[in-house]
């Protein structure tokens, strides 16, 4: 596979299919992936909704030990989130170096792939330490616009009409939601580039949004089909695993079960889909890539390089 490959023009359904053909043409390294890092990923993110239910309703039945469910609870997300946090940069660095050596014609290996985030967790880190403080500032003004809108009209007040709730409440959520959106989709990209390229934090993110310029209508399409299925799969699981609305214990274990055969194959997707669209960016931008994650091959990569071209001529004497 080469650059030749990427489409420039390709759409929303070229972008979901070329994730699969990506998948399909190296099933071992991306299945070594899933086995090692995804697994274990999805098992945290499902896991954490059975715990946190847990911790409300069975620890500290008293009074006496309200304060202590809730140090509980607020410990136990803290320290999941970082865990899934640290899985899901693994998982993104190994996704991204695959995709990046089928699209530049290397080779690589499950060994490889993993070996990469130790050379970029810190600028991983980094950049996500930006985007988390962009995301919280703008959460944080669509919070102050609702606590200004009750504060003002008391809340709501039977004298104050739905209507006018609901519009005040649209034209802040709407916004805020878009926003959040793209910024996710920001973040997504700019993870790509902080794996394949040497910029990383906030120059990073500024990068990112040049590049998805031009491509944001379909990228955002694309990443709101994956929220809703992140949704569509972790409702259920909420409700009937969780929550227990299946009496059936054998129900219970196929839909578990099959939530977090789904949610695998989702995340698999959406750290390829995450990378296809980088790649897909930079050919619409005319950017040169194929030098991506040149820089993770090691300080001799371009010694070896100039060699090769070095032996061609003679190979074909």
């Amino acid at each position: 596979m080469n650059m030749e490959r990427v489409d420039k023009s390709m759409g929303f359904f070229g972008i979901f299919k070329e994730a699969y053909k990506l998948t399909a043409s190296r099933k071992k390294v991306f299945s070594q992936i899933t086995l090692a890092i995804l697994l274990p990923l999805t098992i945290l993110l499902l896991s954490q909704y059975q715990i946190s239910h847990y911790i409300r309703t069975k620890t500290y039945q008293t009074n006496d030990g309200e304060t202590s469910r809730w140090i509980l609870f607020g410990v136990t997300n803290f320290l999941y989130l970082i865990f899934i946090l640290c899985l899901y940069l693994f998982a993104s660095a190994a996704m991204a170096h695959v995709v990046a050596c089928l699209y530049t014609s290397k080779d690589t290996t499950f060994k490889k792939a993993i070996s990469v985030f130790p050379k970029v967790w810190g600028r991983l880190v980094v950049t996500f330490l930006w985007w988390f403080l962009v995301a919280l500032i703008w959460s944080t003004v669509a919070s102050l616009l609702y606590l200004w809108f009750f504060a003002s009209q008391d809340g709501f007040e039977y004298n104050i009409p739905r209507t006018k709730n609901a519009i005040v409440i649209s034209s802040i959520s709407i916004p805020y939601g878009v926003g959040l959106l793209y910024m996710t989709l920001v973040w997504s990209t700019t993870t790509v580039v902080s794996v394949l390229e040497k910029d990383y934090g906030r120059i990073a993110m500024i990068k990112s949004i040049k590049l998805i310029w031009g491509k944001t209508l379909v990228s955002c399409a694309i990443l709101f089909v994956l929220a809703i299925l992140v949704a569509g799969i972790g409702y259920p699981f909420i409700e009937f695993v969780v929550l227990g609305k299946i009496s059936s214990l054998t129900g219970k274990v196929f839909l578990g079960i099959a939530c977090y055969l789904l949610m695998i194959v989702l995340v698999h997707f959406s750290l390829v889909i995450q990378t296809v669209i980088y790649f897909v960016c930079k050919s619409y931008h005319n950017e040169d890539v194929v030098s991506a994650a040149q820089h993770l091959e090691g300080p001799y990569a371009h010694i070896n390089r100039e060699k090769e071209v070095r032996l061609e001529p003679a190979a074909i004497v």
